[in-house]
């Protein structure tokens, strides 16, 4: 009896070895993980040692790159190389590898939507964001993301996969159906859902951003200069960019990883995981490295704009800010 709950319960690690080049596929992997791990920790010491702590982009930025990095150290690294051993010395850990992988995948893309809707309100509007634009009041978002991602990706382990001390459990083949059902509503709801949304709100802003008339209506309506419509459009162009990065490195990955996972795997499906496992691995290197560029950029953009000179004020119809709305345009550009 005990014998026949465990074989139903303890599937044997076929998916994370397809027969391939193991030994080339190990090698790639091993740098990559160790490239995340080095770069990821880089960018955060850049934001912690950085004066402006307060800033609430950068209060972002530090959150998704301590889910990046926790995602190669606590669940890429032991996956990968010490499954095998894991799975006799410590089964309970085995056990919750899998949910601290999706975990830190749904918390890794729900920062992606943070930096969208950040990037959203500081265009539709920009007064309201310039007084609220601080670490403290985006401290509960990243709390309730973090939260999110904790409870969706647990919530196996109090359901229908109960973590055991003494056998690695990855999926219980007793309840199958549920292993599919959870699968596909958590990745659709916190993965899927929020890469459509962004596109869309990204979408969007780049219809606001190059269209005449709404930039004219905008400036008119909050009374902002032209340097903040300006800033705006390189940060949205940016962000965008680097989402397009995420969805290109990292769906394909997760697509075949959720096909093969609910049971409908084949030789050449385990075969691509791994290959694609790369591609989402080097997502990991390479997004901070993004970020850290972008906003180096925009910082460059906004010391240029503050040493430039004032304009005296003309009186031809044109807008021309005010000394007090300067002030703000520079309070608000200090906060991207």
């Amino acid at each position: 009896m005990n014998a026949t709950s465990i074989q139903q319960t303890s599937p044997t690690p076929v998916i994370f070895r397809p027969p391939l080049d193991i030994r080339a596929l190990d090698i790639s992997t091993a740098i990559l993980i160790s490239l995340g791990i080095v770069s990821n920790g880089i960018a955060i010491l850049v934001i912690a040692f950085n004066h402006k702590k307060g800033n609430i982009t950068h209060g972002i930025l530090a959150s998704m790159f301590t889910a990046s990095l926790l995602y190669d150290t606590v669940y890429a690294l032991p996956s990968h190389f010490f499954y095998i051993k894991l799975s006799t010395t410590a089964p309970l850990f085995c056990s919750l590898l899998r949910g601290i992988g999706l975990t830190l995948m749904f918390i890794t893309t729900l920062h992606h939507c943070l930096i969208c809707f950040n990037r959203y309100l500081s265009l539709a509007y920009p007064f309201k964001y310039r007084l609220r634009a601080s670490f403290r009041y985006a401290t509960p978002l990243i709390v309730m993301v973090w939260a999110a991602g904790i409870i969706t990706g647990s919530a196996p382990y109090y359901t229908f996969r109960i973590p055991s001390t003494n056998r690695c459990i990855v999926t219980n083949l007793r309840s199958l159906e549920s292993e599919r059902i959870y699968l596909n509503i958590a990745t659709g709801v916190l993965y899927f859902l929020p890469l459509g949304i962004m596109i869309i709100s990204y979408s969007h802003l780049f219809y606001v951003i190059n269209n005449k008339p709404k930039l004219l209506s905008l400036m008119r309506v909050n009374t902002v200069p032209q340097s903040f419509l300006e800033l705006n459009k390189k940060l949205i162009q940016q962000t965008f960019a680097i989402l397009g990065v995420y969805i290109l490195l990292w769906m394909p990955y997760q697509t075949i990883f959720l096909i093969v996972t609910t049971g409908f795997g084949n030789f050449h499906l385990y075969n691509a995981l791994r290959v694609l496992q790369l591609f989402a691995l080097s997502y990991l290197v390479i997004n901070p490295l993004l970020f850290m560029y972008h906003i180096s950029t925009l910082r460059k953009g906004n010391a240029r704009k503050n040493s430039e000179k004032p304009k005296p004020p003309c009186n031809n119809g044109h807008f021309t800010p005010t000394s007090t709305e300067s002030k703000r345009t520079a309070i608000y550009e200090s906060n991207v």
